[in-house]
C-alpha cells in the first residue's frame, strides 16, 4: 500500500511559511574573472612568473618590474608585464 504523504507535506509547507524570515546573507565578494583583470598584485606576479614574493617586491621597489604604485600598494599591468618578459628574453639571447 502506498502511504499518502499529503498531510506531512502540508505540515512542512505550513511550518516553512510561518517560520521567521531569515536575515539576508551578507553580500558575498564576487570572484573576478582573471582575464578581465588589467593589473596583477605582486603575489600574482610572483606566482605566475616563478619569482619569490620578496624578490618581486624588491624588483618593484627598484623599478625593474613595470608597476603602478598607489599609496603603499603595487599593481603590475598585465600588458606591461608581458612586454617586460618578452624584452628580458630578447636581451638574454643577445648577450
Amino acid at each position: 500500500m502506498k502511504r499518502n504523504n499529503n498531510a506531512d507535506l502540508t505540515k512542512h509547507a505550513t511550518a516553512v511559511l510561518e517560520a521567521k524570515p531569515q536575515p539576508e546573507p551578507k553580500r558575498m565578494r564576487r570572484r573576478k574573472d582573471p582575464q578581465l583583470e588589467f593589473c596583477l598584485t605582486p603575489r600574482q606576479v610572483a606566482r605566475d612568473c616563478g619569482f619569490g614574493v620578496s624578490n618581486t617586491y624588491r624588483m618593484l621597489a627598484q623599478g625593474i618590474l613595470p608597476s603602478i604604485r598607489v599609496g603603499n600598494r603595487y599593481f603590475v599591468p598585465r600588458l606591461a608585464l608581458a612586454r617586460w618578459l618578452e624584452n628580458c628574453g630578447r636581451m638574454s639571447q643577445q648577450q
